[in-house]
């Protein structure tokens, strides 16, 4: 099944993702469907606008950010690319993160992947395993190269190939019992080793 997913887009802690997975042909006058979620769970209903007469190609894009304001930027963005592509359809599905296993699941069984996709990196890690995915090295060229990203954001395959584009960041915070510190005269750590060490003196 290599070659139906042409990159991902994983979302986590340290950095999210983006891979895109495979194409497909619809003929004129299928509807543009979109996945919306209620109360947790996917479902497909018919959106108003119509494809262009002809053969239209269908971009299925797949992303776990439901946030309504985002939502709101990727439909205009879809917007403004169909009218500068009006051969090509933009379907915006949204699935929630905790969704993304289960529905990449049965459309990578079935050979139904979306185009462009969001995962975890778990799911990156796994799909990369399984061998489907296709290199984004020539999108990460055109984009600047890899010095264009932060360091370590870019997942490379055993083929030495970029397999996903980082969309967005973030990181972990960690929160101090400064009352305990004091009290067990433990140092506030700054590292991994004090931390660890910091870990076992207030294990109490």
């Amino acid at each position: 099944m290599k070659g139906i997913l042409k990159g991902v887009i994983s979302v986590f802690l340290v950095v999210g993702l983006m891979i895109t997975i495979g194409s497909c042909k619809a003929p004129s006058g299928v509807a543009e469907t979109e996945v919306a979620t209620t109360s947790g769970v996917t479902e497909t209903t018919e959106a108003k606008k119509e494809p262009e007469i002809g053969e239209v190609k269908v971009i299925r894009f797949v992303t776990p950010e439901t946030d309504p304001a985002v939502v709101e930027l990727f439909r205009k963005q879809i917007s403004e690319y169909e009218e500068l592509h009006p051969d090509v359809k933009v379907q915006l599905e949204l699935v929630p993160l905790a969704n993304l296993g289960s529905y990449y699941g049965p459309n990578i069984a079935g050979g139904n992947v979306p185009e462009v996709g969001g995962c975890i990196g778990g799911l990156l890690v796994e799909y990369l395993g399984m061998d489907i995915l296709e290199p984004l090295d020539d999108v990460i060229a055109e984009m600047g190269g890899e010095e264009a990203f932060y360091k370590g954001s870019l997942i490379k395959g055993s083929d030495g190939k970029i397999y996903n584009l980082p969309y967005c960041g973030g990181g972990p915070v960690f929160w101090v019992r400064e009352d305990l510190f004091e009290q067990y005269g433990v140092k506030i750590p700054t590292n991994w080793n004090e931390w660890l060490e910091a870990a076992k003196a207030l294990t109490l």
